[in-house]
This record gives C-alpha cells, structure tokens and sequence, in this order.
C-alpha cells in the first residue's frame, strides 16, 4: 500500500491510496490470440524456429502483486502536488466540485 497526503493551506485535506500493484506480464499469442507463453515484464521467452505462425505479443495484467518502486513513489508525489495546486487554483476562481460535474437532466 502507498498513502500520499494532499494539502490546502499548510494542512492535509486528503489522501491518495495506491493498493496491490500488479505485475505487468508479456504474452504470446497464437493465431487464434490465445495466451501460450507468458513471462514476466521484461524477459523473453524462447519460441520455436518451426512456429507456424507469426509471433505476437500483448502485454496485460497478471494477477501477481509486487512492490511499489522509488518511481512508484515520486509518481505519487507528484500526483498529490498537482491535485494541491488545483485545489488552490479552485479557490482562487472561485469554482466548486459541482461546476466541474454536469449536471443531470431529471
């Protein structure tokens, strides 16, 4: 879990929670796109010379959970600071959550 603060004011008005990271995993694709051969981000898996068909691979989310990185971190730092400066940019203007919403016909 990776909890970063919000500010207004000098005072912390809210959080940002990140939860569970999954790992990114690499998959090759049969003809029929079906997943044969999965790896992990960054490694290669080894295919037949004899594969009848064109190798293609996707990316997707594995179902495995790693740990946030230092990236991980000065990416949730950097997420905080910019909802703090719209907050501030909201009071200055004026502006309220509901202007940014649209609003419903009933």
């Amino acid at each position: 879990m990776l909890i970063g603060p919000v500010f207004k004011d000098g005072k912390v008005v809210g959080v940002i929670e990140m939860i569970n990271k999954k790992k990114l995993t690499e998959c090759v694709l049969d003809e029929h796109n079906r997943c044969i051969a999965e790896n992990a981000e960054g490694s290669r898996g080894q295919m037949n010379a004899d594969t009848p068909f064109p190798v293609r691979r996707m990316r997707s989310v594995s179902q495995q959970y790693e740990a946030f990185s230092k990236n991980d971190e000065r990416l949730m730092q950097m997420l905080c600071t910019h909802c703090s400066i719209f907050l501030e940019q909201m009071d200055e203007s004026k502006m309220k959550i509901g202007d940014l919403v649209p609003k419903m016909e009933e």
